[in-house]
């Protein structure tokens, strides 16, 4: 048994479909990440206003109301959230090639489950890295 506890990675899962967030928020949940849902980009602001920073936020990128990019720069306007590293997936191909030209992580719709497990540890671990360089 290990002296000091490991601590639980947490994510904050953004999607606007029931039928896809439930199934994720289980799956994230056997990554072993201790997992929240909102609904779209403005619930998702709220809800990170009011609870502590997960380790990376997982969001789609087509939603009502407030989408992925709109999200995004609203959470890189904030000092508060904006250092939070952001994974995005949609099934629009034109969102792919955006997400390539913005420099930001990406998977596909439908979802490959090794690609999205390893897409959000290397992003998690990148930033951890840059922290720890500072």
């Amino acid at each position: 048994m290990s002296d000091s506890l490991e601590e639980i990675p947490t994510m904050l899962l953004v999607e606007d479909e029931e039928a896809i967030a439930k199934p994720l928020v289980k799956l994230m949940d056997l990554f072993g990440f201790e997992t929240s849902w909102a609904k779209d980009g403005v619930d998702a602001l709220e809800w990170l206003s009011k609870e502590a920073a997960p380790s990376c936020i997982l969001i789609d990128i087509m939603m009502p109301r407030m989408n992925g990019w709109q999200f995004r720069e609203a959470q890189l306007k904030d000092i508060k959230i904006s250092s939070i590293p952001v994974v995005f997936f949609s099934a629009d191909n034109q969102s792919a090639r955006e997400a390539e030209k913005r420099g930001e992580n990406f998977v596909p719709k439908p979802i490959d489950l090794d690609q999205l497990n390893s897409t959000i540890r290397n992003t998690i671990n990148k930033v951890q890295e840059r922290q720890t360089r500072k």
